[in-house]
């Protein structure tokens, strides 16, 4: 048996260890419980996704990836002739951009459009009832024409966190920009 009791050192490598093993535990368990909260997490992944499949396949002329389909993507955004023969499905818009949404998860807001530059402002092309027009070419008769889109029917406000994602694509033989913003 020693005669040595506790010394100073020993006792603060002790409390550092606990202290240590406390803040990892107050650090590290909400991360573990986040999969089952009730909101979904905006990331890059889901702005990608969205605008590699409309881009690549969805609206895309077949065989020509980055080449719209004018027809389709007008019935896409809802703006011009029925999807017939286009290469998606479902009725309502949210179907049509394919994302899952979880029972018990609120869904992101997804918006969806097509622009004549890659510039935050610039201006949405339109359907002008028989092919895809440019500002440049007029101004459409109404907003609904406009082929922009979104799931809940507002744009992202100044205080969201909002992903935005970018392809340049070619419509009617010019060129566009596809641009999906998610918050």
């Amino acid at each position: 048996m020693t005669d040595r009791a506790q010394s100073t050192l020993d006792f603060a490598v002790g409390v550092s260890v606990f202290l240590l093993a406390v803040a990892f535990t107050f650090a590290f368990i909400p991360g573990m419980t986040q999969p089952f909260s009730e909101t979904v997490r905006v990331n890059p992944a889901t702005a990608d996704r969205v605008t590699d499949q409309l881009a690549g396949d969805t609206l895309a002329t077949p065989g020509e990836p980055y080449r719209l389909d004018a027809t389709c993507t007008a019935a896409f955004f809802d703006a011009g002739p029925d999807g017939d023969g286009c290469r998606f499905e479902g009725e309502g818009f949210d179907e049509r951009l394919g994302l899952p949404y979880p029972d018990r998860a609120t869904p992101p807001n997804v918006q969806v459009g097509l622009y004549e530059g890659a510039s935050s402002d610039a201006e949405a092309l339109y359907w002008d009832g028989e092919r895809v027009a440019w500002p440049e070419d007029g101004s459409p008769a109404s907003d609904d024409e406009r082929l922009v889109r979104s799931t809940d029917g507002r744009t992202p406000s100044g205080s969201s966190s909002v992903v935005v994602s970018r392809r340049s694509v070619t419509v009617d033989g010019r060129d566009a920009h596809l641009r999906v913003s998610v918050w």
